[in-house]
């Protein structure tokens, strides 16, 4: 497309931090790339929902829905998108969270003849459960995939040649280690996430830590009210909940070894963060985990394997020198995942959509 407008969606979850989340990437676009509102923002471009609504029922928009996972805040991009449609030509739409943004807009391709790109994030198996109508996949120009574990669902449904694997991405200006000297009178381990989270294992193996290495080490979670259920009557956990950017940054910043206990996985925000904050990763081998570690800073462990965790992070905890080289190696590795040069892949694909023909 000669003169494509190219517009890239800036859906947020609430919940993340303001260095935190896939919307990070839209901060470091080209400006030739134009960001559509965030209307999964309480209390902005309600005038744009007002309008709508005199119209539209919009409870109703399920109704159009192809995944269970597609939002409100979606369904109002994808109209305001059908507003820039009659108004624009030449037009890529990059929807950055595939499963909650994206269902009917597909079917005016052939009216305005647009292009579509979806960054996916959910894990194949999730997908397979929350996507009704995977046919509708066909219709999409490219799809950016969080993890290559993801294949083995889109590889049914999607050519080949249109499944493209972009990693996320992390602030590593934001989150990077201090020059302190850590004391080693006691050590901290940092674990931070609720979604498909294995605590389960995690809970078990902090017992097995605490055997070997009594009163040396602490385990700083930061979870939701439920996970903490989970850990509760663990003597040497403590929980954080809702905290401020800056106390997260200041726990990973004390801490000597992340852990990531996980369940599935695309890209994990925490595996980034331990890793740019020049931490040793210990986490479980499933999804996408060796897109985002390798064995130089990452400790690779079987699912619902306790002893192997605990095993592991003693094995970290008791040698110093492990410790820094593989600390060392984790900052290194972060930062080719540093949001700048992610902007930069995921441009280059806008541009592809843009001169399909």
């Amino acid at each position: 497309m000669a003169n494509a407008n190219i517009y890239i969606s800036t859906f947020r979850w609430n919940n993340h931090s303001t260095n935190s989340g896939y919307d990070q990437l839209t901060r470091y676009m080209p400006l030739s790339v134009k960001k559509l509102p965030n209307f999964n923002n309480n209390g902005k471009h309600e005038r744009f929902r007002r309008f709508l609504n005199k119209f539209i029922f919009l409870p109703n928009y399920k109704n159009l829905a192809f995944t269970s996972q597609y939002l409100l805040p979606g369904f109002i991009t994808e109209l305001y998108c059908f507003f820039l449609l009659i108004e624009k030509r030449n037009v890529v739409f990059h929807f950055i969270y595939g499963e909650n943004e994206y269902s009917f807009l597909w079917r005016f391709k052939k009216l305005f003849k647009f292009k579509i790109i979806l960054t996916y994030h959910q894990p194949a198996e999730v997908l397979q459960t929350v996507i009704y109508q995977p046919a509708i996949l066909k219709h999409v120009d490219f799809v950016i995939l969080m993890s290559n574990s993801q294949r083995a669902y889109f590889d049914k449904f999607v050519d080949e040649q249109k499944l493209l694997f972009v990693p996320h991405g992390i602030n590593t200006d934001f989150f990077l280690a201090d020059a302190r000297v850590k004391s080693t009178e006691k050590f901290n381990c940092i674990i931070v996430g609720n979604y498909l989270r294995d605590y389960q294992t995690l809970k078990s193996a902090i017992q097995i830590i605490e055997q070997t290495l009594p009163g040396k080490v602490v385990f700083n979670v930061v979870t939701n009210l439920e996970n903490r259920k989970i850990l509760g009557d663990c003597t040497n956990v403590a929980f954080f909940n809702n905290i401020q950017e800056s106390e997260l940054l200041q726990l990973y910043r004390d801490a000597h070894l992340c852990i990531c206990p996980l369940i599935d996985s695309t890209a994990n925000n925490a595996l980034l963060e331990g890793l740019a904050c020049g931490l040793p990763v210990i986490v479980t081998d499933v999804g996408g985990s060796r897109d985002y570690g390798d064995d130089t800073c990452c400790i690779f462990v079987a699912p619902q394997n306790p002893d192997e965790l605990a095993s592991a992070a003693i094995n970290i905890l008791s040698d110093e020198k492990v410790r820094l080289k593989m600390g060392t190696a984790a900052r290194k590795h972060a930062l080719k995942f540093d949001w700048r040069e992610i902007a930069k892949k995921v441009n280059t694909i806008q541009v592809m959509a843009s001169e399909l023909a």
